[in-house]
């Protein structure tokens, strides 16, 4: 039995909403030209992932070699290949849209900072996304140069499957704290708390509708190994579903603290120093107090 795949109105609405789930974001940090809250080392290493998903889609849909088959895609690609490739390139953009902004608007950030995480992206930028770019643009690779091409393709891609990008998701994950700590740490007023429930609901939707969206061979159907484990289905194609998922657990994690640090719930240390404040205004009133009576009872005795 065929697996349900996803409908195209349908793939093409998550790009739409997966626009809108950002917009919030994005129009708070811009309008007020803080991004207080917004860390600056999540937002860059969850630029990084979705750099990382656009770079192995590309690779795999459009070879620049005949020797290679089209992975993930169909062959020829037809209009959800075209929307599962809009769908990566536009997370893509909407990533790197706040990475930029929460860099330029981060007022308490150090500027060596600033730089440092300009640089990390611009150095992994370079050998993800930009030769599959260049591959597809520019004729870097010549099949007159014997295997030098294919060996370079295979290099790139395994230590890109097999490697980086497991590697990236996992950074991508210990970078949750540091983005509790701005909130935890005071005021987040760069931070869209509407804007992290609608990228929790909208990328837990997106993990759902990429199981349907992907084209497995048929081959690798007809005899299922019976021993796959989940790396070997995340590592196929398990990896759109779990990237997308990972990211909404995180906004709804974020979500939640943030709701619950603007209700006040986490501000008990604060409120036992209030309560100090009041404790000590009292005992200053009954140390006043008690001079005054002394000095009404000399009186009196005069």
């Amino acid at each position: 039995m065929d697996k349900l795949e996803t409908p195209d109105w349908l793939r093409a609405t998550l790009i739409l909403l997966t626009a809108l789930s950002f917009a919030p974001q994005l129009y708070r940090i811009w309008s007020k030209a803080d991004s207080t809250g917004v860390s600056l080392v999540y937002t860059l290493l969850n630029l990084i992932c979705a750099t990382e998903q656009l770079t192995i889609l590309l690779f795999f849909a459009f070879p620049a070699l005949p020797d290679y088959k089209r992975v993930f895609v169909h062959d020829p690609l037809t209009t959800g290949d075209w929307l599962n490739i809009a769908q990566l390139g536009v997370t893509w953009l909407l990533f790197f849209t706040l990475f930029t902004l929460t860099v330029h608007h981060a007022k308490a950030t150090p500027k060596w900072q600033k730089y440092l995480s300009i640089a990390f992206y611009a150095l992994f930028f370079t050998i993800s996304l930009l030769p599959v770019l260049l591959d597809n643009t520019t004729p870097l690779f010549d099949e007159s140069h014997a295997n030098v091409p294919i060996l370079a393709h295979d290099i790139f891609m395994g230590v890109h499957v097999l490697f980086i990008h497991h590697s990236v998701l996992i950074a991508t994950i210990c970078s949750l704290p540091f983005a509790l700590w701005d909130i935890f740490a005071g005021p987040f007023p760069g931070l869209s708390v509407p804007g992290l429930a609608a990228q929790a609901v909208v990328f837990a939707l997106l993990a759902v509708s990429w199981g349907g969206r992907i084209f497995v061979p048929q081959s690798g159907t007809e005899n299922p190994d019976p021993n796959m484990t989940f790396f070997h289905w995340y590592k196929g194609v398990g990896w759109f579903c779990t990237d997308s998922a990972v990211f909404a657990g995180m906004q709804g994690v974020l979500f939640v603290v943030a709701i619950w640090k603007r209700m006040g719930l986490g501000n008990a240390k604060g409120g036992k120093l209030d309560a100090g404040v009041q404790l000590e205004g009292v005992e200053r009133e009954e140390e006043e107090v008690e001079p005054l009576l002394d000095e009404r009872e000399l009186v009196d005795e005069a």
